[in-house]
């Protein structure tokens, strides 16, 4: 499948042009195809779509607005087992993406760990299902792996946006209004920079936090580390070997047995008086010596009675130098059963084997050091997190200004193609608002020891960052927007028609998509786009969408002719009835039938041969 779309994406004019912008190299990625199974009124469809401009027609109530259904349902929205057609066992949609993004291929692995097949097309396919039977969970795959809904909705996030339905839009989400921003002001570096000072000013404002939570409860805590080590000290860890300790003590605690032990096995061993074992192999060698040269196998018995001798002779010196060792020391005894005593209490407290104890005894030391210096690193700190607070002002004050100014320029450009969109009398602003003011212990003061009130102080530092200043930088981005010149601008969501809006996203994905790209969600899906216009305005509308296509794909649907001639592929969507069973077909439109349907749209049941003729005028003069 993946060879059969590259192919197809090769099939645009390379070097050719739509409207302002050539088509074909500037493509990265699009939806190839949708597969729809009993979901709702549908029983099956397949829809194979073009990379540019696909529109899907029909009558009011026809079911084009299930081809939005399908794909949110796809790509994560909430579904149940009412949504599965009557009389079949389960719904399912799936879709395969097209790729040419690495980037975005490499996020998906890396944040969502799908995994691509690199044919070396340099093209990578997503395919996407998600199933629901009527008893159970759906369940969701991409690349044929399991996945979870919430990265099944992050991946729709990254790959579509659509336009209908408020909640969907990623322009009027508060995040990705900034990022886009961002992008569009070329105000990459700046943003990074932000981010990289408010991780730094974090560090430091928690390292400050930690200085001070130990402060507050540093007498306790250095009286008890003290008393610990003190303890440890007295125990002189350094002094002795455990092991050695002990072997000591039990020589000392049976020393009377062991010495006569000692004592009487040398005397086994090399008795003074002839009658141990040194004298009897003596006794032997002499005796083999005796047979004079009687062959190797008596050369060889007596050598092994002498390796003997010396063994005996070597382990009677060895009972000597340890019934020597052995003697009474009433003293020490008491001092290494003191000293172990000890040990043995210190390892039980603590837990700890020796060694452990050793490396307590250490961490001790470094610790009441370090309480002793502890005023010290608070005053190196608070500088510090001055220092780190300056260096994130003079990043978000460097990010501001680009904004400023990027905001500036979008909003005379969006103004500008909304009054080729019909809305003469409509303005579009760009709010940069402030975050929340700096409480009073962040306040700037002139000395490092007032400059932060260390009565609120949590986990990771950030009360002690000023509140404006996020990584984000220091304000939020607002769209607002009135389509009245005698009413004032209020937020997009709370002031525009769902029409309006459409209008408003796609006069902004215009002009992001043309400037470098500050938009990157690759394909746009657009319903209500043509509410409430008329066949002149439609015309333009089509020629917006056509030259954003250029640029990304488009998918849209509408019920004006004028804009369903510019699209490069048309879908009509029609309902028919069977008995008490009510189907929705989608039916890729050429030809003669697509000069019918535009005459249809065009007059309705009046439609004529003239009718006609202008329908494949208007598709010829689109083209």
């Amino acid at each position: 499948m993946l060879q059969d779309w590259h192919s197809k994406l090769q099939t645009f004019p390379r070097g050719g042009r739509i409207g302002n912008t050539s088509i074909g190299e500037t493509i990265r990625t699009m939806l190839s195809e949708l597969s729809i199974e009993n979901l709702l009124l549908i029983a099956a469809a397949k829809i194979e779509f073009d990379g540019g401009f696909n529109a899907f027609t029909g009558e009011t109530g026809a079911g084009k607005s299930l081809m939005l259904d399908a794909i949110e349902f796809l790509l994560g929205a909430r579904g149940d087992a009412s949504m599965i057609r009557h009389g079949a066992e389960q719904a399912e949609v799936s879709a395969c993406f097209i790729l040419k993004d690495k980037d975005l291929v490499s996020a998906f692995t890396r944040d969502l760990g799908i995994a691509f097949e690199d044919d070396g097309s340099g093209f990578a396919e997503l395919v996407l299902s998600r199933a629901i039977p009527k008893t159970g969970r759906s369940r969701a795959h991409a690349n044929g792996r399991p996945i979870a809904l919430p990265a099944l909705k992050e991946l729709g996030e990254r790959l579509l946006d659509i336009h209908g339905q408020n909640e969907n839009q990623s322009l009027l989400r508060a995040p990705a209004r900034l990022e886009i921003l961002d992008r569009f002001s070329e105000a990459d570096s700046e943003r990074e920079a932000v981010r990289v000072a408010h991780r730094a000013a974090l560090d430091a404002a928690k390292k400050l936090s930690d200085l001070r939570r130990t402060a507050r409860d540093r007498q306790g805590r250095q009286d008890l580390t003290r008393f610990q080590l003190n303890e440890l000290e007295d125990a002189r860890l350094d002094d002795f070997d455990p092991t050695e300790l002990e072997n000591e003590l039990k020589l000392l605690r049976g020393a009377e047995k062991i010495r006569e032990a000692a004592l009487s096995a040398g005397a086994l061993l090399d008795g003074e008086e002839g009658d141990g074992a040194a004298q009897f192999l003596s006794r032997a060698i002499k005796a083999l010596a005796s047979a004079g040269d009687a062959g190797p196998e008596v050369e060889e018995l007596s050598e092994r009675i002498e390796t003997m001798l010396a063994d005996v002779r070597d382990a009677a010196h060895e009972a000597a130098s340890l019934a020597d060792k052995a003697r009474s020391d009433p003293e020490r005894l008491v001092e290494l059963e003191d000293s172990f005593a000890k040990l043995k209490s210190l390892q039980r407290k603590h837990g700890r084997t020796f060694p452990e104890l050793v490396a307590l005894r250490d961490k001790l030391r470094l610790e009441m050091s370090g309480l002793d210096q502890l005023e010290t690193h608070t005053e190196e700190s608070e500088k510090g997190l001055a220092r780190a607070i300056d260096s994130l002002k003079s990043h978000c004050g460097a990010l501001s200004r680009k904004r400023k100014f990027g905001a500036r320029q979008l909003e005379k450009k969006v103004n500008a193609e909304l009054r080729g969109m019909g809305l003469n009398n409509a303005t579009l602003s760009i709010e940069l608002t402030p975050n929340e003011n700096a409480p009073a212990h962040t306040a700037e003061k002139n000395e490092p020891h007032d400059a932060f009130d260390s009565s609120e102080i949590d986990e990771t530092g950030a009360m002690l960052l000023p509140a404006p200043m996020k990584s984000s930088g220091m304000e939020g981005a607002e769209i607002l927007f009135t389509a009245n010149p005698d009413l004032p601008p209020k937020p997009l969501r709370e002031s525009a028609s769902g029409g309006e809006i459409a209008r408003v996203m796609l006069a902004l994905k215009g002009v992001l998509a043309r400037a470098g790209g500050a938009d990157r969600l690759p394909v746009v899906v657009f319903d209500e786009v043509d509410s409430g216009v008329g066949g002149r305005l439609g015309a333009m509308l089509g020629k917006k969408l056509r030259d954003l296509a250029s640029i990304r794909q488009v998918i849209c649907i509408t019920h004006q002719p004028q804009l369903a001639v510019c699209a490069q592929r048309q879908f009509k969507v029609s309902k028919s009835q069977v008995g008490k069973a009510t189907t929705v077909k989608v039916e890729h439109l050429t030809g003669d039938a697509r000069v019918d349907e535009i005459a249809l749209m065009l007059r309705g049941a009046e439609a004529s041969s003239h009718t006609r003729e202008e329908a494949a005028a208007m598709l010829k003069a689109a083209e």
